[in-house]
């Protein structure tokens, strides 16, 4: 799960927002909210092609997106596959990699068939080599990290002018 979340620890800082306290919250939430927005944009381009080719769109459309809200004094919000949903843990492969070696083996035929560089090949059983890194979540919040902080900032200064 990419997140965000930011908050306010330089105590001269805070004393002197207090009078600005509610108009402060209210300039966050709505900053917060749209680079929440703007992340969801980013990772879905990431898997419309970008880093994952489009196949079924399962992927694309497991991809979920948390409002901002205010824990305590911290704004968040969120972008990421719910654990719960049936295409986590092959989001959690492509965004991590593979483990190691697994094998694979038919469930209801008695060999695998696929085409090889020579033609068709049929096996028992293969093992299947992990799975490489093609993170789509991970980068982008990587790659917003700067604008975050820029747009945070601009709207904290936008609110002490």
């Amino acid at each position: 799960m990419a997140a965000v979340a930011w908050s306010l620890n330089d105590e001269a800082l805070i004393a002197e927002l207090r009078e600005k306290k509610d108009l402060l919250q209210a300039a966050i939430f709505e900053r917060v909210n749209s680079l929440g927005a703007q992340l969801l944009q980013r990772v879905q381009g990431k898997l419309s092609g970008e880093v994952l080719n489009q196949r079924t769109g399962v992927l694309l459309r497991s991809v979920e997106w948390q409002a901002a809200e205010y824990v305590g004094a911290v704004c968040q919000t969120s972008v990421g596959i719910d654990e719960g949903q049936p295409s986590f843990v092959y989001a959690y492969v492509h965004e991590y990699g593979g483990q190691g070696y697994y094998t694979i083996a038919p469930d209801q035929a008695k060999a695998l068939a696929f085409e090889g560089p020579e033609g068709m090949i049929f096996a028992g059983r293969v093992n299947h080599p992990p799975a490489k890194e093609t993170s789509y979540l991970r980068s982008s919040l990587d790659e917003m990290t700067d604008e975050i902080y820029a747009q945070l900032q601009e709207t904290v200064s936008g609110v002490l002018a």
